[in-house]
């Protein structure tokens, strides 16, 4: 039998070890060559990286893995335990850095210090692990809500101890008083980074911006600012330094300030150009990525637009996109606006964070009430705790460099940080007070319920200035009173001002029905808030230059003045209500020489005063004003000269005792006939300044009352002065 040949033996092809990088990267089958065919078919570099085997773990590594995972399982049953101990060790550690010795003059001040877990400077702990930053570029977006597929569960959080917060707040504290004595050396050494502007001015540009914006909150964190002015780090950028240039900007009144002129010697203007150059460059990302600075940058202009401008849709359109950048890095969640970054947040990160928020959330709600429009930051969306650990602006001697014609240092504190955290709170129930009272549907809620509303707030109103610290807490009827501040005095006023803003809709009649015992009661809080204001005026005149009050005393001023007139229009001509009137119309001709705002409820009060029959002495002089070339007043309060406009064909105001009846009286306030005080904010729609607006509600046509008279008959004046929104009817 012939031998049949033998049948060949496949051989299994052997596995290839190891892949290049690049096959590796793309899951790509690679045939291991040293140059493999997809890379010299794609003409990549082909490469080998090399890899170390990874040891099997040891029975001792097992071992020690299990009882972790023991420990773990246990903690479940018994979290308070895991928390202590967690709290132990991450207290510890960060006791242990403290310990180092460390050049100060070596770096700047937090990078000497290992950085700290957002959680703890929150004055919260983590129960979980802290899980590290990737070292992958940053993502574009930071923040995302609960409905997102891209949410992180948070970590379960407690609070942090006295212990370590006090340790915090004296570390930021040092680090704050070092970097004041450093802008002096930085300065010497022409290290601050002041964008072609020569230093002295640029040093005076920053000073003046410092102390003006105590009122409003602390939008930019002097010593993160300052110490990366030198260093060019990221809390610094000229687009932010041109805002705080064009900001300051207002405050300068020396003839050789030319230097920031435009061609027509517009103060600012050469600043503003330059930060719309910043902003609106070809290759500039700062609308398209969201930085501290930019927002920063924008809320100072925005605010900068908004009270010395008059450019209010701009303004409008900068705070949004502010907003909308601080949403978009998470500031809005304590805690989570670090996690663009590649290492944890520092004290000062945090520090920085919510000094940011909580500024940009009150000038939202003045915007807001300005322009009659809905707040964009609202309390129920945000988890900042009202909590600012850097006190050194606490203590700080207060200077009056940007409100007194002669500037001097006073010998009392500033007071700035809790000022701030006071504002705070007076914030959160003004966005109450919008969102019940002034929002488009508080149309629509029944009657009963807002009274509820209105008994809730107004509690949340005298529990705010019944907890006031004794230092803001100013007695106004004291002789001897020691602490007045700008903005403490802003303060106040604001208070009073949410008085009014709650309780005159109840006055006026409208979709409230108020009947005339409780129209009678809201009227005297009314009254008795304008009283408060009127002294806060006398006190402001007393030791500060009227022309530059914070905006906010303006505004006060304007919402005392609707009340004072309907009490004037019941009373004689010498009467108490006449003289608040008067000196509510003098403080804001003062003011209207510096902003646009007080012009325009100028002549709202105009309108009113000549509606009602109210005859006053003398009208604040019409000030033609320019945002860039206003000058500041030579002395603290300058008289007008008594001027009596032509209204004799006015007539004149009734009988402070005709038509008063008792029932109708207004507590506090027993000749008023709180009747006639409810018709006076009553508007006829056949009026001849008053068009048909939207669903019929009548809007008013202005006319320029500006001269203080007029030839149309009394009833055709514009009477219509509202609280929220007066801003848009110009």
């Amino acid at each position: 039998m012939p031998s049949q040949p033998a049948t060949p033996i496949r051989k299994r092809k052997l596995r290839v070890s190891a892949a290049c990088d690049f096959c590796r990267r793309r899951k790509l089958r690679c045939d291991a060559e040293p140059q493999c065919e997809n890379c010299r078919l794609r003409g990549e570099d082909c490469t080998y990286a090399t890899r170390e085997k990874k040891a099997r773990p040891s029975n001792a590594r097992i071992h020690k893995l299990e009882e972790e995972n023991a420990r773990l399982r246990q903690s479940f049953h018994h979290p308070q335990v895991a928390i202590e101990e967690t709290q132990a060790v991450i207290t510890a550690d960060t006791i242990s850095h403290d310990d180092q010795d460390v050049d100060p003059y070596d770096q700047p001040a937090f990078e000497e210090h290992e950085p700290v877990d957002t959680d703890l400077i929150s004055g919260q702990i983590a129960s979980q692990p802290v899980i590290h930053a990737s070292s992958e570029p940053p993502q574009e977006v930071a923040f995302h809500g609960p409905s997102s597929v891209m949410f992180n569960i948070p970590k379960k959080q407690q609070q942090l101890s006295q212990s370590s917060m006090t340790q915090i707040k004296n570390q930021l504290l040092a680090d704050a008083t070092r970097q004041r004595q450093m802008e002096v050396v930085n300065l010497n050494n022409n290290s601050l980074d002041f964008d072609g502007v020569s230093p002295e001015l640029g040093m005076r540009l920053l000073s003046l911006f410092w102390n003006r914006q105590y009122y409003s909150g602390t939008i930019v964190y002097r010593p993160a600012f300052m110490r990366d002015m030198a260093c060019g780090g990221r809390y610094f950028s000229k687009l932010l330094l041109n805002a705080i240039y064009f900001g300051a900007s207002k405050s300068l009144n020396r003839p050789e300030d030319v230097e920031c002129s435009g061609p027509s010697g517009q103060r600012g203007w050469s600043f503003r150009t330059k930060f719309e150059n910043y902003l609106h460059a070809s290759n500039s990302e700062a609308l398209w990525r969201s930085e501290v600075t930019t927002i920063q940058a924008l809320l100072i202009v925005s605010d900068a637009l908004f009270t010395w401008c008059d450019e209010r849709s701009l303004s409008w359109h900068y705070i949004g996109i502010a907003v909308n950048m601080i949403v978009d890095l998470g500031i809005h969640v304590d805690g989570s606006a670090g996690l663009r970054s590649k290492e944890s947040c520092s004290p000062e990160d945090i520090e920085v964070y919510r000094r940011l928020f909580w500024s940009a959330y009150a000038i939202d709600k003045v915007q807001s009430i300005y322009q009659g429009r809905p707040s964009r930051l609202k309390d129920i969306d945000n988890s900042v705790p009202i909590l600012f650990l850097d006190e050194y602006e606490e203590y700080e001697l207060f200077s009056t460099l940007t409100y007194s014609a002669t500037p001097q240092q006073l010998s009392r504190p500033t007071y700035a940080v809790s000022t701030f955290r006071e504002l705070c709170q007076l914030s959160i129930i003004m966005d109450r007070i919008i969102q019940s009272i002034y929002s488009e549907k508080g149309s629509s809620t029944s009657p009963a319920e807002l009274s509820n509303t209105l008994q809730s707030i107004q509690t949340a109103l005298e529990n705010w200035r019944m907890s006031l610290p004794t230092h803001l807490s100013i007695q106004l009827d004291s002789p001897a009173i020691t602490s007045v501040l700008p903005h403490t005095l802003s303060l106040l006023s604001m208070y009073n001002s949410m008085v009014i803003l709650l309780h005159r809709p109840f006055v006026s009649d409208g979709h409230l029905k108020s009947t005339s015992s409780a129209a009678g009661q809201a009227f005297s809080y009314c009254a008795t808030a304008a009283m408060e204001i009127d002294k806060i005026l006398q006190l402001y005149q007393m030791h500060f230059c009227m022309s530059t009050t914070p905006y906010f005393v303006s505004y006060a001023t304007y919402v005392s003045a609707t009340i004072h007139v309907r009490i004037a229009a019941q009373r004689q001509s010498d009467s108490a209500a006449h003289k608040c009137l008067q000196r509510c119309l003098d403080a804001l001709g003062e003011h209207q020489t510096v902003c646009h705002a007080p012009r325009q409820t100028i002549r709202i009060l105009k309108g009113l005063i000549l509606r009602l029959g109210v005859k006053m002495s003398h009208f604040p002089e019409p000030v033609s004003l320019d945002c860039s070339n206003a000058n500041l007043p030579t002395a603290s309060m300058r008289e007008r000269p008594a001027q009596t406009p032509r209204i004799d064909h006015l007539r004149s105001p009734p009988d402070s005792r005709s038509g008063i009846c008792e029932d109708n009286s207004v507590p506090g306030f027993t000749d008023l006939d709180i009747d006639e005080v409810m018709r006076s904010f009553a508007m006829n729609s056949t009026d001849p300044l008053l068009s048909s607006g939207a669903e019929g509600q009548a809007l008013p046509v202005l006319q320029n009352v500006d001269e203080g008279e007029s030839n149309l008959d009394i009833d055709s004046f514009l009477s219509f002065d509202p609280l929220f929104g007066f801003n848009n009817l110009f």
